[in-house]
């Protein structure tokens, strides 16, 4: 085991915490043309339908398939 992963199991640290940027409801930042202009699509709740930031979290969370369990 590496230094690292020492560390991090000492820290109790966890990649898959639940959070927006892995949920079901959740649609990625993009980019489309609107025109002929490029427009950016900020991270959305599906379900919602408010922007969201990739990291914060809200009670409606569902995990997505294969994903963590709550």
């Amino acid at each position: 085991m590496s230094m690292l992963s020492q560390k991090r199991k000492r820290w109790e640290y966890q990649s898959q915490a639940p959070r927006c940027e892995i949920c079901l409801n959740y649609r990625r930042p993009g980019l489309f043309l609107r025109g002929s202009l490029p427009v950016k699509s900020p991270p959305m709740c599906k379900t919602g339908d408010f922007i969201v930031t990739a990291h914060a979290i809200c009670k409606h969370f569902e995990a997505k398939p294969g994903g963590i369990a709550v």
